[in-house]
Formats: structure tokens, C-alpha cells, sequence
């Protein structure tokens, strides 16, 4: 069985250009918020982004070519990363919420479901789901 290289160029390439899509809704309305600097800079980490590879995101955000994510499945894995990274933090949960309905509706979900998803995603993490599980309880939600 072959298996890929996960810091292969390509695999790079996408983590830089997910990051930069992060940078882009946050920047949408102005400046970097001071939690979204702090969530930017663990997510550059947990991405493996050096400071320079940041620094040049950060500034040249736009340039980096979107890779949307277009099944649930993969929205919910998406979703399950951020929101692990988001909700370990200590922010206040009323920013936690707020950096979450950024997030999600970044990746596609829509303003009318954002509560449902959002406090779905949530009550998963406190049962400290993991990725598997939290997608199956995802799909099985009745909106």
C-alpha cells in the first residue's frame, strides 16, 4: 500500500492556502481581532507555517488559491480540527462562539444552521468525541 508523504509540496500548498482562507474571513471587516491573532498564530503551528511562511500570508492572503471544501464529511473534519483548536483555548466563551461562527461559516455552513451546528459541535467536545465519531454525530444531526 502506498502511502503519502504528508509534508509533501502539495500537502504544504493546501495547508497554506486553508490558512490564508482563515486570514481572509477574519481580515473581511478590518483588522486582526486580538483572539484571532492568537487562534492565527497556534493554527500556523499546528500547520507546521514557520514565521516567515506567516508574516507572508498575513500579507499576501489574497494570492493564495482557495481549495474549498465541498462535502460535508470534509466540512465536518475541517470543522472538528478548528473547533478542537478553538474551544482549548482560553478565551471567554462568548469569543469562542463568535471565532466559531467566523469559522463555520467559512467553510460553508449557512447563517440559519450556524447555532445548531455550533452547540452540536460543542456538546461532541465536551464528551471528548473524537474525529470519527464527531463526523458520524455530525451527519445524524436533524436540522
Amino acid at each position: 500500500m502506498l502511502i503519502s508523504n504528508p509534508y509533501s509540496e502539495d500537502f504544504k500548498v493546501r495547508n497554506h492556502s486553508h490558512f490564508a482562507s482563515i486570514v481572509r474571513v477574519f481580515l473581511e471587516d478590518g483588522d486582526l481581532l486580538e483572539d484571532e491573532n492568537i487562534f492565527l498564530k497556534d493554527l500556523s503551528e499546528f500547520l507546521n507555517i514557520n514565521n516567515e511562511e506567516y508574516e507572508h500570508i498575513l500579507k499576501h492572503y489574497h494570492t493564495y488559491p482557495p481549495y474549498p471544501v465541498y462535502t460535508f464529511n470534509s466540512r465536518f473534519e475541517r470543522l472538528y480540527d478548528l473547533a478542537s483548536m478553538v474551544y482549548s483555548e482560553p478565551y471567554e466563551e462568548k469569543r469562542q462562539d463568535f471565532l466559531m461562527r467566523r469559522l463555520a461559516k467559512a467553510l460553508g455552513f449557512r447563517d440559519e444552521n450556524l447555532v445548531y451546528i455550533i452547540g452540536k459541535t460543542k456538546s461532541l467536545l465536551a464528551l471528548e468525541v473524537n474525529a470519527e465519531e464527531f463526523i458520524d454525530e455530525m451527519n445524524n444531526m436533524y436540522i
